[in-house]
């Protein structure tokens, strides 16, 4: 935590291990080595209710701004009773399975405070659509982009539209997936993400760098 805030990032996401005694001191071990910078957790949905709510108890206590897939995604009764024992937003889900349609019972009924989704995985039609879900709810809408450089630039300009995004999720180190792009998505000098000038997604294409690790 202390190296990634070094190179200028404003907010880093853990991710749970599955112990949840180990997740809860890394919780504790990251806000003591950054007290004010914004912290995630993702914990996959591999706890169960008994687990995920401690967990979620010191998520209160340390002021995280999210708590990211608690639970299993289609544990929906889970979501909901968790969501009202706790403050810290709830986020979900990964995406693996849902699509637009997916999200609307859930966020009916009170499952999420933030929806998370990724356009290299449905779509950028698919996210616009659950950005403005999110917002005809007043929820939040963040792009899930540990992807290749195409993947979190599809998600950012998403982002850039939705009035309920807040974050530009970025792999470290910054730039290690930035595979097939002359440069991917960058930090400026406040650590925010300027949005690439470029046409479409923004981001210039590497043609010769594509070509050279085609398999055939």
């Amino acid at each position: 935590v202390e190296e990634i805030v070094g190179t200028g990032f404003r907010a880093v996401k853990l991710h749970a291990c599955g112990n949840p005694a180990l997740d809860i001191e890394a919780l504790r071990l990251a806000r003591e080595a950054a007290p004010e910078v914004d912290l995630m957790m993702d914990t996959m949905g591999i706890y169960g209710r008994q687990d995920a709510r401690r967990i979620g108890r010191v998520f209160d206590e340390l002021g995280y701004v999210w708590y990211e897939d608690p639970l299993a995604d289609d544990d929906l009764d889970g979501w909901i009773e968790l969501r009202r024992h706790i403050d810290t937003p709830l986020a979900g889900v990964d995406a693996v399975r849902f699509t637009t349609r997916d999200y609307a019972r859930p966020v009916a009924e009170g499952a999420f405070d933030i929806l998370r989704m990724d356009a290299g995985r449905q779509g950028i039609t698919q996210l616009a659509a659950l950005g403005a879900l999110a917002n005809a709810f007043s929820l939040g809408c963040e792009g899930h982009a540990f992807g290749p450089a195409l993947s979190q630039a599809a998600n950012f300009q998403v982002a850039l539209a939705s009035p309920g995004a807040r974050y530009c999720e970025l792999p470290v180190p910054l730039g290690g997936l930035d595979v097939g792009v002359r440069a991917g998505l960058s930090l400026d000098a406040e650590g925010c993400v300027p949005a690439p000038a470029g046409p479409g997604l923004g981001l210039e294409v590497d043609s010769s760098s594509m070509r050279e690790r085609v398999v055939t």
